[in-house]
């Protein structure tokens, strides 16, 4: 048998990067986990160019890596040691304008801005600075300010702040606002690629707790969490989730209702209403462990690590939160890939998880009936104001959950 050198090495040379391949793609499998850990169609984009190694301060940003337990990661950043954030903030893209880093918790913003967490005054003083903002909305964003930080003084506003030196409030007409949000049900928006909040030409600020203060309050809400930053020639994108997983409408649900406690408002929300019904129900039963500074320093990984460990289920917490997103853009005409059959296991979730707060051990049946009705009010609150019904929310529908509960609590007759 002849030898031929020539064709060894190249025999070698494909060895070689079917190897490589296998570690990149086990490399991705890894950080792919947790997102389609539970339902396939939770999925971060599978492009090509995503599995290319990033270049940016690989020495440190590697030695990061190693600090969270997690060195074998392709990962480019670290920005935290909180175990639900690592995940989601070392992926990464390439685009043709370079690379961009999505960083979904708050941990290493003063590694990235290069300044440490902005105070009150300062924040305060960049609106009194910034001439795109006009003096009718400067005394509104400073107030805005200054009672996010009293409610929740540990929150990290660096976001803002980067956001606070440019951000223009702009009177705009129903037409072009929906022009912009692509949607014509909108009433402002925050378009981030422009750091610029779109209202009504007609919007009104005198009475704080009108529908119109809760408007403005959602979208520098928005501006607070939602950002881009470019730094050494990596594009730095900010973000509470992705918008495949779980979907925004957790996050506009949650925005919404935290308007509603910055303007001292109490009663259900009137926007994003079913998704707020059930999110008024998760807040509830977390209490203390999920705020608005859990919101604002971290993603919705935290937010679903807080679900499960109430629940002490695991990973349950995505299935609902795509769940919600997907009753809510299907009843607004939106078209979802691969939809659920049903939404049982919402109705079941959430109903499981209000009867672990209110129900107790033996409780008679008759104060147990008073809780179901409780439940059911809180559910569908605002439901006549709703063009389109959801019919899958009613009485019938939840009460064969309601009842498993009951039976597994031991209600007595």
């Amino acid at each position: 048998m002849k030898k031929h050198p020539l064709f060894f090495k190249i025999l070698i040379f494909l060895l070689l990067l079917l190897v490589i391949g296998m570690i990149r793609s086990s490399h991705k499998a890894k950080q792919e986990k947790a997102a389609a850990s539970y339902r396939a169609q939770m999925q971060v984009s599978t492009d090509t160019t995503a599995t290319k190694e990033a270049t940016v301060s690989e020495e440190t940003l590697s030695s990061e890596a190693s600090q969270n337990g997690e060195s074998d990661f392709s990962a480019f950043y670290a920005p935290s040691n909180d175990p639900s954030d690592y995940q989601w903030a070392n992926d990464y893209e390439r685009s043709e304008d370079g690379t961009a880093c999505y960083v979904l918790d708050g941990g290493q913003n003063t590694t990235i801005f290069g300044k440490p967490v902005p105070t009150c005054e300062e924040l305060v003083t960049l609106v009194d600075t910034n001439s795109a903002i006009t003096d009718e909305f400067k005394p509104f964003v400073k107030n805005y300010i200054q009672t996010w930080l009293e409610l929740w003084p540990e929150s990290d506003l660096s976001v803002f702040r980067q956001n606070l030196s440019t951000l223009c409030i702009d009177r705009v007409s129903a037409k072009t606002i929906q022009e912009k949000a692509g949607s014509s049900g909108t009433v402002a928006c925050y378009i981030n690629s422009e750091n610029r909040i779109y209202v009504s030409e007609d919007l009104e600020l005198s009475d704080p707790a009108s529908d119109d203060c809760i408007v403005l309050t959602h979208e520098l809400t928005h501006a607070v969490r939602n950002g881009a930053f470019t730094k050494d020639a990596v594009r730095y994108l900010f973000r509470f989730s992705y918008n495949t997983m779980p979907g925004q409408i957790p996050e506009e649900a949650l925005i919404t209702l935290f308007a509603h406690t910055l303007q001292g408002r109490m009663d259900p929300a009137g926007f994003y209403t079913v998704p707020c019904n059930f999110f008024r129900i998760i807040l509830d039963c977390l209490g203390d462990s999920y705020s608005g500074t859990d919101y604002v320093n971290h993603s919705v990984n935290l937010l679903a690590d807080r679900m499960d460990a109430y629940m002490g289920e695991d990973h349950t917490s995505w299935e609902i939160l795509w769940q919600l997103s997907c009753l809510y853009e299907s009843h607004n005409g939106e078209t979802i890939d691969n939809p659920p059959a049903d939404y049982d296991l919402l109705l079941s979730y959430i109903t499981r998880m209000y009867c672990k707060k209110y129900l107790s051990d033996g409780m008679p049946s008759s104060e147990a009936e008073e809780v179901f009705h409780a439940l059911c009010n809180e559910l569908t609150t605002n439901f006549d104001r709703l063009i389109t019904p959801y019919d899958e929310i009613t009485p019938e529908a939840l009460r064969p959950y309601f009842e498993a509960c009951c039976k597994k609590m031991g209600v007595s007759d």
